[in-house]
C-alpha cells in the first residue's frame, strides 16, 4: 500500500513569501496527496495570494481563522485534519525544493517504523543570499535509518540535527505523543523530534532539501533570541524531560539540553555583536552569564569581521554544547566536499 503524504502550512502575515512557499509545495516531483494551508487571521494580502496560487487545485484545503490562535495551535489543527501516513509542517516564509518528498520517500518506505525523516537546509537572508547551511553537524554522512540506540549516543555528543522545515513526521507516532506542546512555543517541534527519535529512530538524508529564510519576523529566531522566552523554554523543557523515561536519553540530558538551548539562542545574536554594543548584555542574559562573560564578549566586539567567530568560540567554551571532535570532523568533511567541487570545475 502506497504511503500517503500530507503537507501542512500555517501562515500569519507572510504574504511576501507565499507565492514561492506555496508554489514550492505545488511543484513537488512526487506530489503531496493533500495540502492544508491554515491562515491564522492574517491582516495582509495572504488570503488573496493563497487563493491565486492554489486556484483550482483539488488537493488543497484552505482553513481561514477569524481570530489568531498561534503557530502551535495551527500545527495541531493541521495534524488533526491531515490524513497522510507522514505529514510535513512547512514554514510560510520558507521553501522546500521540488524533490523534498521524492528524495525522502525511499528512506521512509524502507523504514516505516521511523518517527520521521528529515534532511538539510540552506539559510538565506532577505536579499536571497546564502548565509550558511543547517544542521551545523550532520548526524550521519550517509543516507540511513538511525535506530534509537544510536540516537542516544548521538545526543550525548551533539544535538540540533533535526529541522522542521524539511521533516516528514509519522502522523501516527506524532499523535501517539500528543502532538505539539504549546507550552514550548517555537521549541515544540524540536522537542517532539527528539522524543520521536529516541523511541522509534529516524531517517536522515544529508542533502539540502529546502530553504530556511532568516529575517526579522522569524518565529523561531525571535523566540530563541529573547532572554525571557529562553527562560520559559528552559523551564518548560525541564518539565517535559522530567516526565520522560531517562533510559531513552544520555546521562544528564536535561542539563545538556539546557546548555545547547542557551548556546543556540546566544549564537544567533553574535552576527550583530560588532555593530550593536547592547547585544553583549542580551547574549549574557541568555546564557545566564557573569561579569566575566560580559568582559570577554565586550572584547570580542573589537575583532571586526571576526567578532562573531570570537564570540561564538567563547560561548562554545563556556557552555560546551557539543563534542569538539565531532565538530572538527564535520568541518573536515565540509572542507573535503568544497575541494572536491572546486577540482570538478
Amino acid at each position: 500500500m502506497a504511503v500517503r503524504i500530507s503537507l501542512v502550512m500555517p501562515n500569519y502575515n507572510h504574504a511576501a513569501y507565499l507565492e514561492r512557499s506555496v508554489g514550492a509545495m505545488l511543484a513537488q516531483t512526487r506530489p503531496a496527496d493533500e495540502i492544508i494551508i491554515i491562515d491564522d487571521a492574517s491582516t495582509d494580502d495572504s488570503l488573496a495570494i493563497i487563493d491565486a496560487v492554489t486556484k483550482g487545485n483539488p488537493h488543497v484545503r484552505v482553513v481561514r481563522h477569524e481570530t489568531r490562535a498561534g503557530v502551535v495551535s495551527a500545527l495541531n489543527e493541521g495534524l488533526s485534519l491531515a490524513s497522510g501516513d507522514f505529514v510535513g509542517f512547512l514554514g510560510a516564509d520558507d521553501e522546500v525544493h521540488e524533490g523534498f518528498i521524492a528524495s525522502l520517500m525511499p528512506l521512509i518506505e524502507a523504514h516505516p517504523e521511523a518517527g520521521f525523516g528529515c534532511g538539510r537546509v540552506v539559510l538565506k537572508d532577505e536579499g536571497d543570499r546564502i548565509a550558511g547551511e543547517r544542521p551545523i553537524i550532520r548526524p550521519t554522512a550517509q543516507a540511513r535509518y538511525v535506530p534509537p540506540a544510536d540516537v542516544r549516543r548521538q545526543l550525548a555528543s551533539a544535538d540540533n540535527f533535526f529541522l522542521g522545515q524539511v521533516t516528514l513526521y509519522s502522523r501516527r507516532r506524532l499523535i501517539q505523543l500528543g502532538g505539539f506542546d504549546a507550552s514550548l512555543g517555537s521549541l515544540s517541534d524540536g522537542m517532539q523530534q527528539r522524543r520521536l527519535a529516541t523511541r522509534w529512530g529516524y531517517v536522515f538524508l544529508p542533502e539540502v532539501l529546502g530553504v530556511w529564510r532568516v529575517h526579522g519576523a522569524n518565529y523561531s529566531v525571535a523566540s530563541a533570541t529573547d532572554p525571557a522566552t529562553i527562560e520559559a523554554m528552559v523551564r518548560n523543557a525541564r518539565l517535559v524531560l522530567a516526565e520522560e523515561d531517562q533510559a531513552l536519553y544520555p546521562h544528564d540530558y536535561p542539563h545538556i539540553f539546557e546548555r545547547r538551548l542557551r548556546f543556540n539562542g546566544a549564537r544567533l545574536l553574535t552576527t550583530e555583536i560588532a555593530r550593536a554594543p547592547a547585544i553583549t548584555d542580551r547574549i549574557s542574559a541568555i546564557i545566564g552569564g557573569s561579569r566575566l562573560d560580559q568582559v570577554v564578549l565586550g572584547a570580542a566586539r573589537h575583532f571586526g569581521r571576526l567578532a562573531p567567530v570570537a564570540a561564538t568560540a567563547w560561548l562554545a567554551l563556556r557552555l560546551r554544547p557539543m563534542s569538539p571532535w565531532w565538530l572538527m570532523s564535520e568541518a573536515a568533511l565540509r572542507l573535503k566536499a568544497r575541494l572536491t567541487r572546486a577540482r570538478a570545475l
